[in-house]
């Protein structure tokens, strides 16, 4: 009897210990269901339009002529300003190029690539890499050259290519910068424009058509399908290490860089509520406008936050996205979403926060405070998942930028991704 009563007991307590775990664990998500539905915008995560077989594509680059290859340029543009045009350094002036010579890491991943070709007949995807960007910015002839002359040179290739005459549908020009409508000659967007593919960073409308709007109209400029890649990531930031997955960072949130941007998404970080709440809580936030002071530093505090806001600064995207990602510090995306690199492969939905734009500009800081009450266990398991995806927004090592750029062009050609539209430089604000 005694071990009946008893055994009803445990019984009872273990009904009741069940129970709850059961409230306990009901309320964590209700409590996480409630920091998702105020911090996350709608966003449905991208999936493939249909599988690619990257390795079964052969992609061709064109060959650069003698005294104009990109290793001949980067060794001018070194003679020139004693200094290479990759590394950070404050003494670069516009266009970055640490930020925005794709052109250049694109050529050395094709170098790598096992699935690469020299014969065009082969080829399945043509590349055009002209290096515009570097060539533009070398003011003094190198090996006898002007930037226009070497310009011109790429134009007759191209005009002389079969394979460019018969298939502009399978051939991608790559200039991922802003300073493409400076730097690329109008006669060689004439011949991009009508069929072929641009890989740029963003659709702005200006970058490729320049800002003389009537200009462009003359000449009879129209729009390239986009392939958008991104930024080059800071070169002082050393790609996550995924034996660091579990670890506990020194801050939780931070934003090293310019408050005062074209865009509003910014205007926020300049409340004194938010810099109050931001220092008290083991995070950074730092107003840098000179390019020395936000290399000071920059890099380690990524590599050491849990969540590394990326507001919209100038344009809509910014190198801080890639550069948070390789550093593996969670992007957090205040206002609308945008076109990303490669969203037929990266779900950045799932690893990110984005908030909700109106609740941004009224109410920045509380949203601050919300960021800071999603818990360890749930940044590790967002932190794991980018790790995965890293690898395609990391122009400096290995080839996973490149497999991004073919498999976004293959679904171009099938016309199984929606079009990438065009905006204009300040639509967005």
């Amino acid at each position: 009897m005694l071990r009946n009563r008893r055994t009803r007991s445990v019984a009872l307590l273990l009904i009741i210990a069940g129970f709850l775990v059961l409230l306990s664990i009901s309320n964590v998500l209700s409590n996480n269901n409630y920091l998702r539905r105020f911090l996350l915008a709608e966003e449905v995560s991208s999936a493939p339009a249909e599988i690619i077989d990257i390795e079964s594509l052969k992609v061709y680059e064109y060959p650069a002529p003698p005294g104009l290859t990109p290793e001949d340029l980067f060794e001018c543009y070194q003679n020139e300003r004693e200094h290479d045009p990759i590394t950070d350094n404050p003494g670069i002036r516009n266009p970055y190029l640490p930020e925005d010579l794709g052109e250049w890491f694109l050529h050395k991943q094709m170098s790598d690539y096992p699935h690469k070709t020299t014969d065009p007949s082969e080829a399945d995807i043509f590349i055009i890499d002209t290096m515009p960007i570097l060539s533009k910015v070398i003011t003094t002839p190198c090996n006898g050259m002007n930037h226009w002359t070497r310009q011109m040179k790429w134009v007759k290739i191209l005009e002389e290519s079969q394979y460019f005459t018969e298939r502009p549908e399978d051939h991608a020009h790559v200039c991922t910068s802003w300073f493409c409508f400076n730097s690329v000659l109008i006669e060689m967007r004439q011949m991009i424009a009508p069929k072929s593919i641009l890989v740029i960073a963003e659709s702005v409308h200006e970058w490729f058509h320049g800002f003389d709007k009537e200009y462009a109209k003359e000449m009879n400029m129209t729009d390239p399908a986009v392939v958008i890649a991104p930024y080059v990531a800071h070169s002082y930031i050393e790609p996550l290490d995924s034996t660091t997955l579990t670890d506990v960072r020194k801050n939780k949130v931070t934003f090293i860089g310019s408050f005062s941007r074209s865009s509003k998404w910014r205007t926020p970080l300049l409340d004194p509520k938010v810099s109050a709440y931001i220092t008290s809580h083991n995070s950074e936030l730092r107003n840098v406008a000179d390019e020395s002071e936000y290399l000071t530093g920059y890099a380690q505090t990524m590599t050491d936050s849990d969540f590394c806001l990326v507001p919209s600064g100038d344009t809509q995207s910014s190198r801080r996205l890639f550069d948070a990602m390789v550093a593996g510090c969670i992007p957090v995306f205040p206002g609308p979403k945008y076109p990303l690199p490669f969203e037929h492969i990266i779900p950045y939905s799932e690893f990110s926060v984005r908030i909700d734009g109106d609740e941004w500009l009224k109410n920045a800081p509380e949203t601050m405070k919300l960021l800071h009450e999603i818990n360890h266990d749930e940044i590790v398991e967002m932190r794991t998942l980018m790790s995965k995806y890293i690898k395609y927004v990391d122009w400096r090592h290995g080839y996973g930028v490149l497999e991004g750029i073919i498999g976004a062009i293959e679904l171009r050609r099938k016309s199984a991704l929606e079009p990438i539209p065009w905006i204009g430089e300040r639509s967005y604000h």
